[in-house]
């Protein structure tokens, strides 16, 4: 039989448990001691926090049976341990002096519950015991979800960290399949606290524990967080076991100031019969209905209680928990929706709840994937799918000084490749969003496909306004990179525009590395108006093309890099774009005042007409004429566009006259010209000079 040690250490190489070196830890103090174990608090440095170490003691006392408890309590916790109502569970370490493997756990500074309410009993409202049992609620229906009977709820079983409570202490639990089957020990179900258990462990020593066990144990706690004592005081165990399970005795209601619908509860939980018991489910949405009633005892001066529908935990594991959103450094108190697969990922959820300060604040939550209707593709890379869909539900926005959901949304989905293997990549793509409502691309929430385990991120339909998948994946991060950054109206919303969006595409200037052309963008860029963004259809633009950019992705990016994100500075660069012919990559820009080819103020605004860019691939080859085409006055767009113009450009060449010295031809070039032909150099430099004070000439040539 493989020994702890070995199931342990096993578990620790295959990555299903987390290790933890014991030199993290400081400060180590026992603070209990029970049949299977010794339990010490200590500081866990590198996380700055207080944890709990439960360590196993392996001598000749300890039987098998204790050590199979110890391994079906790491199995168990390792399972729902990422519920913020159940005993965290952070790994094993190993004490180094005994060499004994030890669980790392939450540590709860106030005790257990039954130390809780002999200290505050007469400082709770209402709205606080109605908190508590909410706790208890929501870890219990954790559990059953999981399929995990508790089988030892009690007073000392439930522990608090931060007026928090968390059920903790799983050796006595089972899987469902486990509990009931034959082979399962029937003595480990009447062992445990007499005043928790149900008749039928008195009456049937077969008895095999269910899910509604644990029901008849949340009804005792709930009457004990409403009378504040201890169940049945003064009775002997023996008796009491008698009176239970044959004398149907309970403690009687307590009516000072407990409200009817609570104490109905409770009777339900702990009646005599199992199947007239509430499924955990039944009791989750009595206690949430009572949390309403009594919110105006649960508001907080700021903010009040978030309504949320359809709470309940469903197929796709969506565990949506009302509570109150406050203001002040603890906010919110619990998760609106958890994920019961990935404790990682969990844990992410809760610490972005957990930043919310304000209204202007995302309410971030796990989605369940049935939530989505009317689900289309978008667009896709090699490493994403983005749908569109509509959420039922919707997102949590603050209006009329209450949390409502906007339902019905229109969303999209960012769905990621093959995710489910790398939570760490999932959860940096969440980081890389603001946790403000007020921006451009708003991200509520993770889901899962449940066909492919992929993840998805649920945005704003900002996505579904622009166009940002190219199929290369550098330029898709860069542009979402842009995208996220837009926290104000006067942002560029820059995005991949299709290359088929542009018409009426005209040559306008070109050097060596660029060619630049006048464009008409059918859709146009996004604008913010009237509370909305909208395009401005047919808008001219300028198209940069970046000749040889297929293969020079990142010369491409830190281009783009150089343009201002803001409408109203420089040049606006509204996106990048694609030659489907050259796979050149193209450059979207607009502006006013500065020429698109070299980036420059125009040497005329008003025509739009940038001097050193009209000389640039002026090369004759013949360091005469380059000379001369230099020292020729041109300062406006009215003076003549004087240039070398390659011989290849003239079409329909015709000899119409010929003197001394020269041949004169016609041609047709942008339009009919005259071409006068010298053999001699120098004649030729000096007719150039007497035409430039004389006559209009367009430029020289060469045959």
């Amino acid at each position: 039989m493989t020994s702890l040690n070995e199931w342990i250490d096993m578990k620790i190489k295959d990555g299903n448990i987390d290790y933890v070196e014991y030199s993290e830890f400081s400060n180590v103090e026992k603070v209990g001691e029970g049949a299977f174990g010794i339990v010490n608090s200590a500081h866990w440095k590198s996380c700055g926090i207080k944890i709990a170490i439960k360590i196993l003691i392996n001598n000749s006392s300890v039987d098998e049976n204790i050590m199979d408890e110890f391994v079906k309590e790491l199995k168990n916790l390792k399972k729902v341990s990422f519920h913020p109502n159940i005993n965290g569970f952070f790994g094993i370490s190993k004490e180094p002096l005994s060499n004994k493997y030890a669980m790392v756990l939450e540590y709860a500074d106030q005790g257990n519950l039954r130390e809780y309410l002999k200290i505050h009993i007469n400082n709770l409202k209402w709205s606080d015991k109605i908190r508590m049992a909410s706790d208890i609620v929501c870890g219990l229906k954790c559990l059953h979800f999981k399929h995990i009977i508790h089988r030892d709820l009690h007073a000392k079983n439930i522990l608090v960290n931060n007026h928090k409570l968390m059920i903790a202490d799983f050796g006595s639990s089972k899987q469902l399949s486990e509990a009931t089957s034959v082979s399962a020990n029937s003595e480990n179900d009447i062992i445990g606290m007499i005043e928790y258990m149900e008749p039928q462990c008195f009456k049937n020593i077969e008895y095999k524990k269910t899910k509604k066990s644990d029901i008849y144990s949340l009804g005792v706690l709930l009457w004990e967080i409403s009378s504040g004592r201890p169940p049945f005081l003064g009775y002997q165990r023996n008796i009491l076991a008698f009176h239970i399970g044959f004398n149907n005795l309970r403690e009687k209601p307590i009516d000072d100031g407990t409200p009817q619908d609570y104490q109905k509860l409770y009777q339900k939980c702990w009646d005599d019969e199992p199947n007239s018991r509430p499924d955990i489910e039944r009791v989750y949405e009595i206690l949430c209905q009572l949390k309403t009633e009594n919110s105006s005892c649960l508001q907080s001066p700021q903010l009040s209680i978030i309504e949320i529908k359809n709470s309940n935990i469903d197929s796709n594991g969506d565990l949506s928990i009302s509570d109150c959103l406050n203001s002040g450094e603890s906010s919110p108190a619990k998760p609106l929706g958890l994920f019961l697969e990935e404790a990682s990922i969990n844990n992410f959820i809760q610490e972005r709840q957990l930043k919310v300060k304000d209204h202007e604040d995302i309410v971030f939550e796990w989605i369940s994937y049935n939530q989505f209707d009317r689900i289309k593709e978008a667009c896709k890379n090699n490493f994403i799918t983005v749908y569109s869909a509509t959420w039922r539900d919707g997102p949590l926005y603050y209006q009329h000084d209450k949390y409502i959901r906007d339902s019905n949304k229109g969303v999209s989905l960012k769905f990621l490749h093959s995710s489910q293997n790398s939570i760490e990549f999932v959860i940096n793509e969440v980081k890389k969003y603001s946790t403000k409502n007020n921006v451009f691309l708003v991200l509520y929430g993770i889901s899962k496909n449940p066909n492919t385990n992929d993840y998805i991120l649920v945005q704003n339909d900002s996505m579904n306004l622009t166009n940002w998948i190219s199929g290369n994946e550098k330029i898709d991060d860069f542009i979402q990179e842009r995208q996220l950054k837009i926290n104000g109206h006067e942002d560029v919303i820059f995005e991949w525009i299709p290359y088929n969006q542009f018409n009426k595409i005209e040559e306008i200037g070109k050097n060596n590395s660029i060619t630049v052309y006048s464009a008409i963008w059918k859709n146009g860029p996004l604008y913010y108006q009237h509370d909305k963004y909208t395009r401005d259809s047919n808008k001219e633009v300028a198209l940069k093309f970046l000749h040889n950019s297929q293969n020079l992705i990142e010369s491409v990016i830190n281009k783009a890099k150089k343009y201002s994100t803001k409408n109203d500075e420089f040049l606006a660069l509204y996106g990048i774009s694609q030659n489907p012919n050259t796979n050149d990559y193209i450059l979207v820009l607009f502006s006013e005042e500065y020429c698109v080819i070299c980036d420059e103020i125009y040497t005329d605004v008003q025509y739009k007409w940038c001097k050193p860019c009209k000389f640039m691939g002026w090369k004759s080859g013949n360091d005469e004429i380059d000379n001369l085409l230099i020292q020729l006055k041109i300062d406006e767009p009215s003076d003549i566009k004087f240039k070398w113009i390659p011989f290849n450009q003239f079409n329909r060449i015709r000899n119409i006259g010929k003197g001394h010295f020269v041949t004169v031809c016609s041609a047709i070039w942008k339009y009919e010209v005259a071409l006068l032909c010298y053999n001699d150099s120098q004649k030729f430099l000096d007719k150039v000079k007497e035409f430039d004070k004389n006559f209009n000439i367009y430029g020289l040539s060469q045959n």
